[in-house]
């Protein structure tokens, strides 16, 4: 399958294999319960991650094609943050309540 079919590339994934399983597999290595496991996306080959039973952040600053896919989900089934870059996975720590420390200010990392 491809993952992001408007760009001037192509990825080609197993359907048995990609992030999705592999988040799975890794958590179930650690012993990690879904509860205790946050995923974060920015484009759509972070779709298969962001459907497993984790718990999951799409970050303000994603693309297109992870937007589109995320605003036809059911509400609650991860966290839409404004924030962008890793700030906008702190939201998604603090949100899911796995961390209760503020984000650490990047400086000089650009826009």
């Amino acid at each position: 399958r491809s993952l992001e079919p408007d760009s001037w590339w192509v990825d080609f994934v197993s359907t048995r294999a990609g992030k999705g399983h592999a988040t799975l597999w890794v958590r179930g290595l650690l012993g990690f319960g879904p509860r205790n496991t946050m995923v974060a996306g920015d484009s759509g080959n972070d779709i298969a991650m962001l459907e497993t039973d984790c718990g999951g952040v799409v970050v303000g600053n994603c693309k297109p094609e992870l937007r589109q896919w995320a605003d036809a989900q059911p509400e609650g089934h991860f966290i839409m943050s404004s924030a962008h870059f890793s700030n906008g996975i702190w939201d998604g720590l603090r949100q899911l309540g796995l961390s209760n420390e503020p984000p650490i200010e990047a400086q000089g990392q650009g826009p």
